[in-house]
C-alpha cells in the first residue's frame, strides 16, 4: 500500500565536493539507517569504490570518510513522494529537492543521477531550473540485474572521469593517495606517441604523471602485460641498470581513478637528445645498457617468433570506404608491404632460439641524459625476446634510422658498446636485416588510429600523421637496405 513519504535523510555535502550523485528516492532500508544506499544487495558502494580504487566502505562513518577524501556529494531527487515499500515504479506525487543549495556552498563539476527513475524527475523538474544536464549512469540497485557490477564499475567510471578532465583526474588521484593538492596548471611534457605525460608539483615537490592510453588499457592482455613489465623492471633495478621507474603507492605501482590508469614517478631532471644530434658516444653507452639488460638472463627461447599476417588489402578497402586521408598512400605502396612484410617473416624465422629481458622501446626518446648520464625511462615494453631482434633494431634507430637520416658509424658505435658487456655468438646480423621492417607493426597501429579505433579526434590526427611517417621510413629502409646489410656483415665480421 502507498504512503506518502518525506525525504528522511539529509544531503551529505561540503565546500570541498566536486560531484554530485542523485539518487531517485531512499529505500525502505536506507531510511531505516538514515543514510544512503543501506540495502546491503544494492551496488553503489562497491561500485564507486572500485571507481575511486579505494577500498569499500562498510561502515556509515567509513562511507561518510570515502565521500569526503573523494569529494562526492550525494542526495536524491525526490523530496517527498507517495510510494510503495522501495519500489521506484510505484512512485506518485512527486516533489523534487532543493538542489541548488548544494550548488552554492560546493563547486559542483558535474551532476550525475543513478538510474532512469532519477533522471525522469530531474529532467522533469530541476535540469531546466537550474541549467546543468546530468549524466545518467545505469542504476546500482539490484533490480538492474542486466548490468553486472564489472560493466557498471566500468560505465561509471568512463562517465565520472569525462567530467574531470586531466587536472581533475590527476588532482584526485593526488589527494587519494596523500601526495598533497597539485598545483596548477599541470604541465604537458614529451611522453611518446601512445600516452600523455605531465610535470605535476604538490606539496613541495615535482612529479612525472603517465596517463595511459585508454585505447591501450582496453586491450584484453594490457593489465597482464604491463604486471610483467613491473616486475622486469625489479630485476633490473637489482642488475643496477641504470632505470626511472614508477613509485609504488600503497603496494602498487599502477594507479586507477575514475577508470583511467597512471603510473607517477618522482621528477628527474635531464633531458633527451634530439634524433638528430646523437652522438656516436651516446650510441656506446646505449649499446652497453641494452647488452647489460640482455646479460641479465639468458635461456632456449619458449615460442618461436610470431609472424606478421597484416591483410593490407582489408585496410586498403577500408579507408578508401572510409574516404580517409591514408588511402591513396597505402594503395601506392600496398606491393612493397607485402614485399617488407615477407622479408621480415623470413628473418624472424632465422633467428637463434634465445631469449634474454629485452627493452625493445629503448630508442632514443626514452633515454633521459642528466650531465652525460643516461637513464632509461618508459620500461613498460619490457618482456622477454629475442636478444638478436632487438640488438639490430635499436642499432638502427640509434643510428639515425626513424629520421631517416642513418649513420653507419652510429651503428657500429651501438654495436661496440653492446658486444663489450654481452655476446651471444650470433654473427649473421645482415641475414635477418628484415627485422629493420618491423615497423609495418607500428604502421598498422597508425592506421587503426586513422581510421577511428582511437580515444579522440587529435589522436587520430596524430594516427594518421605517423602513418606517412612510417610509410616513408618503410621507403627509406628498403632503399637503403643494401648498403645497410653490407654494414652489418662488415661491423660484425671485425668482431669475430
Amino acid at each position: 500500500m502507498k504512503e506518502h513519504i518525506l525525504h528522511p535523510i539529509p544531503p551529505f555535502y561540503d565546500k570541498e565536493s566536486k560531484i554530485l550523485i542523485l539518487g531517485s528516492f531512499p529505500s525502505v532500508k536506507s531510511r531505516e539507517q538514515m543514510f544512503f544506499y543501506g540495502h546491503p544487495q544494492n551496488r553503489f558502494w562497491k561500485v564507486i569504490a572500485s571507481v575511486f580504487y579505494d577500498k569499500e566502505p562498510e561502515t556509515i562513518p567509513e562511507k561518510k570518510a570515502f565521500l569526503r577524501v573523494h569529494h562526492v556529494a550525494l542526495w536524491d531527487v525526490i523530496g517527498s513522494c507517495d510510494i510503495e515499500g522501495s519500489s521506484d515504479s510505484s512512485i506518485d506525487n512527486v516533489i523534487v529537492n532543493d538542489i541548488s543549495k548544494i550548488l552554492k556552498v560546493a563547486d559542483i563539476h558535474g551532476i550525475f543521477v543513478n538510474g532512469k527513475t532519477a533522471e525522469k524527475y530531474y529532467k522533469r523538474y530541476i535540469e531546466q531550473e537550474l541549467g546543468i544536464i546530468a549524466y545518467c549512469l545505469p542504476s546500482t540497485s539490484p533490480a538492474n540485474a542486466a548490468w553486472s557490477v564489472e560493466k557498471l564499475i566500468l560505465n561509471w567510471g568512463k562517465t565520472i572521469g569525462s567530467i574531470f578532465g586531466t587536472e581533475g583526474l590527476i588532482s584526485e588521484l593526488f589527494e587519494t593517495k596523500n601526495l598533497g593538492r597539485i598545483q596548477l596548471p599541470i604541465t604537458p611534457v614529451s611522453g611518446g606517441f601512445m600516452h600523455k605525460m605531465y610535470k605535476v608539483k604538490a606539496a613541495g615537490k615535482t612529479y612525472a604523471v603517465k596517463r595511459l592510453n585508454p585505447a591501450i588499457m582496453e586491450r584484453p592482455e594490457a593489465l597482464i602485460n604491463y604486471k610483467k613489465a613491473e616486475e622486469l623492471e625489479r630485476i633490473l633495478e637489482d642488475a643496477d641498470i641504470p632505470v626511472i621507474t614508477a613509485m609504488t603507492i600503497y603496494g602498487s605501482k599502477m594507479q586507477k581513478i575514475c577508470g583511467e590508469y597512471f603510473y607517477i614517478f618522482k621528477w628527474q631532471e635531464g633531458s633527451i637528445t634530439d634524433w638528430n644530434s646523437i652522438s656516436p658516444g651516446q650510441c656506446i653507452m646505449a649499446g652497453e645498457i641494452q647488452g647489460r639488460i640482455h646479460s641479465i638472463e639468458n635461456k632456449k627461447a619458449e615460442t618461436t617468433s610470431e609472424l606478421s599476417q597484416i591483410d593490407w588489402d582489408e585496410y586498403i578497402k577500408e579507408a578508401q570506404t572510409m574516404q580517409s586521408e591514408i588511402a591513396s598512400c597505402l594503395e601506392e605502396n600496398r606491393n612493397l608491404l607485402y614485399e617488407v612484410q615477407e622479408e621480415l617473416n623470413m628473418a624472424r624465422k632465422n633467428l637463434p632460439d634465445i631469449a634474454t629481458i629485452i627493452d625493445e622501446d629503448m630508442d632514443p626518446k626514452n633515454v633521459m641524459w642528466n650531465k652525460g648520464k643516461p637513464f632509461v625511462i618508459d620500461l613498460e615494453c619490457l618482456d622477454y625476446g629475442n636478444p638478436v631482434s632487438s640488438a639490430l633494431q635499436l642499432s638502427l634507430q640509434w643510428a639515425g634510422i626513424t629520421m631517416c637520416d642513418i649513420d653507419l658509424n652510429k651503428v657500429k658505435a651501438f654495436f661496440k658498446g653492446y658486444l663489450a658487456v654481452y655476446d651471444n655468438g650470433f654473427k649473421d646480423y645482415d641475414k635477418v636485416f628484415g627485422l629493420a621492417y618491423t615497423w609495418i607493426e607500428w604502421l598498422e597501429y597508425n592506421i587503426t588510429r586513422a581510421l577511428g579505433k582511437c580515444r579522440d579526434e587529435d589522436d587520430r590526427q596524430l594516427g594518421i600523421a605517423e602513418v606517412l611517417n612510417t610509410l616513408s621510413r618503410i621507403r627509406y629502409i628498403h632503399d637503403k637496405e643494401s648498403n645497410i646489410r653490407q654494414a652489418l656483415h662488415m661491423i660484425l665480421t671485425e668482431r669475430y
